[in-house]
């Protein structure tokens, strides 16, 4: 792993139930405006809701087959890495064999990147603002781990409202690259 030196994977989790609606896809064209189309090298798509799929007796690839053309160009941009989940499973199994394909499927995504995180001035943003917290709060040797579990708790929100605090103020910016992107692909 990268230690939090940037993302080694980025998973856009869509509902296999659910058609692909103008909402989604302007939030990923925002996604794409904020950390660029080289987020795209380590993109997996990871649709739930494999169960209705399987009770359809519709594989992933056939269901892939008729989705909509805004996604299957997604799926080019992102060398076809897709998975599917049944998230309502009680087995634990079948649980473990989908948490070790996703697992395997990000090992292949960091390989393919020359074992290099997606970072941009946005992963640092947040690197510094974690560092600086952890800096300031969090001493010895298992500080990061306990600014983690804070963070992950909301016992340490500072951080969080740092973070979304510079995020907020880039979505005017991000608004207008995509609607340049937009108008520019039209």
């Amino acid at each position: 792993m990268t230690q939090g030196n940037g993302l080694d994977a980025i998973i856009l989790t869509l509902n296999a139930d659910d058609r692909l609606t103008e909402e989604h896809i302007n939030s990923i064209k925002l996604l794409r405006a904020l950390f660029g189309d080289d987020m795209m090298k380590y993109v997996t798509i990871l649709f739930t809701r494999k169960d209705q799929l399987d009770l359809d007796k519709v594989s992933l690839a056939d269901f892939l087959e008729e989705v909509f053309s805004y996604l299957k160009h997604l799926l080019i941009d992102c060398n076809n890495r897709v998975l599917a989940f049944d998230n309502r499973t009680n087995d634990a199994n079948v649980k473990e064999q989908q948490t070790a394909e996703l697992v395997r499927l990000i090992d292949k995504t960091r390989a393919s990147n020359g074992n290099k995180p997606f970072t941009n001035d946005i992963t640092r943003r947040v690197k510094e603002a974690v560092e600086e917290d952890r800096l300031c709060k969090y001493t010895g040797m298992d500080g990061a781990v306990r600014q983690a579990d804070d963070i992950a708790s909301g016992v340490n929100s500072e951080v969080i409202e740092k973070i979304v605090g510079f995020l907020v103020a880039l979505i005017p910016v991000a608004i207008t690259v995509a609607k340049i992107i937009i108008q520019f692909r039209k």
